[in-house]
């Protein structure tokens, strides 16, 4: 009966992967509290859970099996390594299917190690098992919204699709009760390198995910909650010190003016926003993207537009196109004869765009360049663009802003206006233990322009903080 028991309970941990997706399919019900809250704490819940599993079951058994524990640590780094060079090597920091490829990473060796731990008739794995499917849940809530973005495949087509990777797991899970048997070594290799992996997706993926106080203490206390050992201890810890920072720092990045309340916002929108309809529709197409924090806020795309309308502009630089909510704003304000040239380098959103785009009748005002905006740039300075273009706009990586900021300066002729976007970083740059490199990067841009005698500048709360620079 081992089998069967192998079968049921892998295959109950996969049905846990629709599950997750027909839960996210439900936006429509309730859409504020879907976004605002459950997901939040179904991200911050996945995160607690593949903490438990490590903790709890894959790194105590894995170490039980092997015959040389010694070993157990260059296999758990050995996991964390190839899961990173896996990452990269699918693009998934590109943008294609992070969600998708890192739930696979999970539960594929962990089917496996289900069944090499059935070998052995373990109690623990009803345990495993049962971690399977919690941490497959959230995955499978993720992997649904980032399928209907990116593939913008129907609702029931995502469903059937994440329901054909059921049988996966009772597949590896048997392969690892035939064929780990007789390698309890092997099986224990298995769950350490599972284990490190799983620590990696969870401190690259689900760290950045969890981005305000009640998350980070759901992911801790669902820890907790499922183990209140030594390991599981430690990792609360962490994230309530990290609560701690996130809570005074605020998100990363807002596609929303931050500092004002729902009620304050939605009024905001409510008496001043008019967007068109193709312009609502691309919002709404991108609302609950995995990355939608790169979108423009609403009110900061209609506040560009009125921009170029005061400043008579014609020829307009973008650098960062993401889906093309904001280059459709200013397209829309722009004369007939008007030109737009946008820099981007992914394919993925840009299809987005540009559908859109010809939606509204006007992609002929927009040129989308893709290469390195840097690449675009200084092809347009070497072809005698100086001092050619009238307003600029700038919101990419937050590292080469300073790059952007003086191609742009050649480019945009005197009295021009250059926007910097994100100059705010969620309120991030006014807190000194955070130091990414993009947050460094932004506070060390601030800083140089208030001294900078080349442009008038003005620092507005508007979205996640909007400079304007104009040149002299």
């Amino acid at each position: 009966m081992e089998w069967f028991n192998i079968i049921w309970m892998s295959a109950a941990a996969g049905l846990c992967i629709p599950l997750g997706g027909f839960i996210a399919s439900r936006e429509h019900i309730h859409p504020d509290w879907l976004e605002k809250e459950f997901r939040h704490f179904i991200i911050a819940l996945g995160g607690g859970v593949l903490l438990g599993a490590v903790a709890l079951v894959l790194v105590p058994e894995g170490i039980s099996y092997m015959q040389h524990s010694l070993l157990a640590i260059p296999i758990l780094l050995g996991g964390g390594l190839t899961f990173f060079i896996l990452e990269r090597s699918l693009a998934l920091r590109r943008r294609e299917a992070p969600q998708l490829s890192g739930m696979l990473l999970d539960y594929l060796p962990e089917s496996l190690a289900l069944g090499g731990i059935m070998v052995a008739n373990s109690p623990m794995a009803p345990l495993l098992a049962l971690f399977i499917g919690l941490q497959n849940l959230p995955e499978g809530f993720n992997t649904f919204r980032e399928l209907r973005g990116i593939a913008h495949y129907s609702a029931d087509r995502v469903l059937y699709l994440m329901l054909g990777l059921v049988p996966l797991g009772p597949v590896f899970a048997m392969a690892g009760y035939v064929f780990l048997s007789d390698a309890p070594d092997v099986a224990g290799g298995i769950m350490l390198f599972a284990s490190g992996g799983i620590l990696y997706i969870i401190f690259s993926g689900y760290r950045p995910a969890i981005t305000d106080e009640t998350s980070l203490g759901t992911a801790a206390w669902s820890c907790v909650w499922i183990h209140s050992g030594d390991v599981c201890s430690h990792a609360r810890d962490a994230w309530v010190i990290r609560s701690v920072t996130l809570k005074v720092g605020g998100k990363i990045m807002s596609n929303r003016s931050i500092g004002l309340s729902e009620p304050l916002y939605e009024y905001l929108l409510k008496h001043s926003l008019r967007e068109s309809e193709v312009l609502q529709q691309l919002r709404q197409a991108t609302e609950h993207e995995t990355l939608s924090e790169m979108r423009s806020a609403p009110e900061q795309g209609q506040f560009m537009a009125l921009l170029l309308h005061l400043t008579g502009a014609r020829r307009v630089l973008e650098v960062g196109t993401y889906t093309g909510y904001a280059s459709l704003w200013m397209a829309e304000a722009l004369p007939d004869d008007g030109e737009l040239i946008t820099c981007d380098i992914s394919t993925t959103w840009t299809s987005v765009a540009t559908q859109f785009w010809r939606q509204a009748g006007l992609a002929h005002k927009i040129k989308l360049r893709l290469a390195p905006a840097t690449e675009t740039l200084n092809q347009l300075i070497a072809a005698g663009e100086d001092d050619s273009f009238d307003f600029a706009f700038i919101d990419a990586d937050k590292e080469n802003y300073e790059v952007y900021f003086e191609q742009c300066l050649q480019l945009v002729k005197s009295g021009g206006l250059i926007l910097i976007d994100n100059v705010l970083w969620g309120g991030s740059v006014i807190y000194a233990d955070n130091q990414s490199s993009a947050t460094n990067a932004i506070r060390a841009f601030n800083e140089k322009r208030l001294q900078d005698d080349r442009v008038e500048l003005s620092m507005l709360p508007v979205a996640d903080g909007l400079t304007l620079l104009r040149k002299t």
